[in-house]
This record gives structure tokens, C-alpha cells and sequence, in this order.
């Protein structure tokens, strides 16, 4: 999909691209049933092994290849030590092998499907939308 609009001229962004440890419901309430469990990608050890080389965390590796795949990412923290490390992903550079490495870890998965994604008459039969991991009757 990346490919595809890129190809076309069509920025991609990434929201939340290291995880999320739970999701808020509208009320601001995380309920344990909003804890949604998927292998993250920060503990993966292919991650962790390209952060030791780098001498950076696996959050680092995980920006710097989203911002190498030309990819706008949108990140949230409220820890102002996360804060200052997603800054510092600028001063290295991830090699071809990195990133065929990190690549082949797509899941195709996501965290949450965002409920205005259903609007549209079909859109739960797209390709895209089959490899959504939560649907909205979860939330």
C-alpha cells in the first residue's frame, strides 16, 4: 500500500507506529478490555539486535525506518525522556539490509480500526480491512 502512494505522489502517515499499551475510551477510561494484545514491535528481537548496533533504543530503529520508508510519523508520549529520544533519530542511518530486515516483520496488522473508516458502503470488505486486528463492536 506504502508503494502504491507513493508511486502516486500520496504522503502516507504513520499514527502510533511503536504501539499503543491500551486504548482510552471516549469516556477517558481505559478498560481492560480495551488492552489489546499484539506482539510489539519495540521487544522484537531482529529490533533490538539493529538498536544495539546502532547504539540507540528499538523505538529509535522503529521511527528512523518509518522516516527512511519516506513515511510521516505521528507519534504521543506524555514522558518527556520519550519525548527527547524520538527526536534523536536523525543522526544515524539504517542500511539495506536493515530495512529489508525490519520490513519483513509487517504483520499487516493494526491496532484499532478508526470508526469513521466505516462510513463508506464497503469498506469492511477491502483488502485493508481484513487484516484489521479490532473491529469496532470491541470498543
Amino acid at each position: 500500500m506504502v508503494d502504491f502512494c507513493h508511486n502516486l505522489g500520496i504522503v502516507v502517515t504513520v499514527h502510533n507506529p511503536l504501539g499503543s499499551g491500551g486504548i482510552i475510551h471516549e469516556t477517558g477510561i481505559r478498560r481492560k478490555r480495551d488492552t489489546i494484545e499484539l506482539p510489539s514491535v519495540i521487544q522484537n528481537d531482529v529490533v533490538k539486535s539493529i538498536a544495539k548496533k546502532h547504539n540507540k533504543s528499538p523505538a529509535q530503529v522503529t521511527l528512523r525506518f518509518g522516516l527512511q520508508r519516506n513515511l510521516v510519523v505521528i507519534l504521543k508520549s506524555s514522558h518527556p525522556k520519550r519525548i527527547r529520544e524520538n527526536f534523536d533519530v536523525f543522526d544515524f542511518t539504517l542500511t539495506d539490509s536493515e530495512m529489508k530486515q525490519l520490513k519483513a516483520l509487517d504483520q499487516h496488522g493494526r491496532y484499532r480500526k478508526f470508526a469513521m473508516s466505516t462510513g463508506f458502503p464497503g469498506a469492511e470488505n477491502h483488502p485493508e480491512c481484513e487484516r484489521i486486528i479490532l473491529s469496532d463492536e470491541n470498543v
